[in-house]
């Protein structure tokens, strides 16, 4: 009976251990194709700049491919929006991004040739298939152009574009 108080412990404090070690591992990748509601980007779902990749004499150490769901999507950009405005501004980017791309970073507008999530047009303003630096992009131009999500989302609303 002792054996199996003290394996059950062992289990649960391991068990405990992985769940709260779990989400602090991060790994990258490059973007290129969707899987489902999946892309693969070249950084890791962190508000923190990525860090430089490793070298190791004159050879680059690349790190294992990363696939990031629509939903870590999202919490990316929740933490950008928070940093940058404040969390009562997430509603108004969240809206924006859904009208224009569905979160969708491979999506083009038939008609306009704009891309990716926050639509840049021309594409080659944003210069990357990468949904994390596109995020990255899109708060950028948002507070350049309309200084907030809220404001980018009333253009929007009376213009359909923003």
């Amino acid at each position: 009976m002792r054996k199996l108080i003290t394996f059950l412990v062992v289990f649960v404090l391991l068990a405990l251990s992985m769940v709260f070690a779990w989400p602090h591992k991060t790994s990258v990748a490059q973007v290129t194709i969707p899987q489902g509601d999946s892309f693969m980007t070249a950084k890791p779902i962190v508000c923190d700049p990525p860090e430089e990749p490793l070298v190791q004499g004159d050879m680059l150490i690349v790190a294992p491919v990363r696939t990031f769901t629509i939903s870590e999507l999202k919490y990316y950009a929740r933490c950008k929006v928070n940093e940058k405005w404040g969390d009562h501004e997430w509603e108004a980017f969240n809206t924006v991004v859904h009208k224009e791309s569905s979160w969708n970073p491979n999506a083009i507008n038939p008609s306009s040739g704009a891309c990716g999530l926050p639509q840049a047009l021309p594409c080659s303003k944003l210069g990357t298939k990468d949904p994390i630096r596109q995020l990255d992009w899109m708060v950028d131009y948002i507070n350049r152009r309309y200084g907030t999500p809220t404001k980018s989302l009333e253009f929007h609303l009376i213009n359909n574009w923003y």
